[in-house]
């Protein structure tokens, strides 16, 4: 009897195995997308060292191009349409383009960059500096920080509130605490408007902030003085 149940399980397994080759498991198939590009100026010179976002409502994906200006995002969940990738590089104006990855891996990006403005307008004034954490797969979560422009200090006191930018609903408001942080949840992902205000400031719009189901955002934001004075 243990002879037949030993070449019976020896059937068994020779079964399983050929089962295995001719329908492999799936594990990570069908999953994710690949995209990939080349980023170049007017002149067909690569772009190299330039941050590039790859982002959703969903999510925000992060890297640098390479020293022949390509670029390559791993990874990426298929079946959620449209992507937009940013470009952005001291020098050349910030540029967007759609891409869409619903129906699997798309075909290779070339971007081609012009020239900035000297100065640059994108780096005069208060502009604010925006860091997406890594995906965690919680709710949207908004957390900052509010500082003076000239002396760069913290602020606090200052009021924020946060807007839908497709129907202009409020979706919360903070108060910048003593070393001028703040931290807003509980709203859906999508774009959004951050104000912020102080007195003695003037006021200031973040517009068209992303603020995505997978990651955290932290902003740092920079105000100015209402004193009169000219801001470069």
């Amino acid at each position: 009897m243990s002879r037949i149940r030993a070449k019976w399980t020896v059937a068994k397994m020779a079964v399983s195995l050929l089962l295995l080759a001719a329908c492999p498991p799936d594990f990570g198939q069908g999953n994710s997308a690949v995209l990939t590009g080349t980023i170049t100026d007017r002149f067909g010179r690569p772009g190299a060292n330039l941050s590039v976002t790859l982002s959703s409502t969903e999510r925000v994906l992060q890297t640098k191009s390479a020293i022949d200006g390509r670029f390559r995002f791993e990874g990426v969940p298929e079946g959620e349409g449209i992507y937009e990738v940013e470009v952005v590089g001291r020098g050349f104006i910030r540029q967007k383009v759609s891409v869409d990855i619903s129906n699997g891996s798309a075909q290779p990006l070339t971007i081609v960059l012009e020239p900035g403005s000297i100065p640059n307008m994108d780096e005069c004034g208060p502009h604010p500096s925006i860091r997406y954490d890594s995906a965690d797969l919680k709710k949207p979560k908004l957390t900052g920080v509010v500082r003076d422009y000239m002396s760069q200090r913290p602020l606090a006191g200052a009021e924020l509130v946060l807007r839908r930018e497709d129907n202009a609903e409020k979706a919360g408001d903070a108060v910048a605490d003593g070393k001028g942080s703040f931290h807003l949840d509980g709203f859906p992902a999508g774009h959004y408007t951050l104000k912020v205000s102080r007195a003695g400031y003037l006021p200031t719009e973040t517009i068209q902030l992303l603020v995505p189901r997978e990651n955290s955002v932290f902003i740092d934001v920079l105000i100015v003085r209402n004193d009169g004075k000219l801001i470069i």
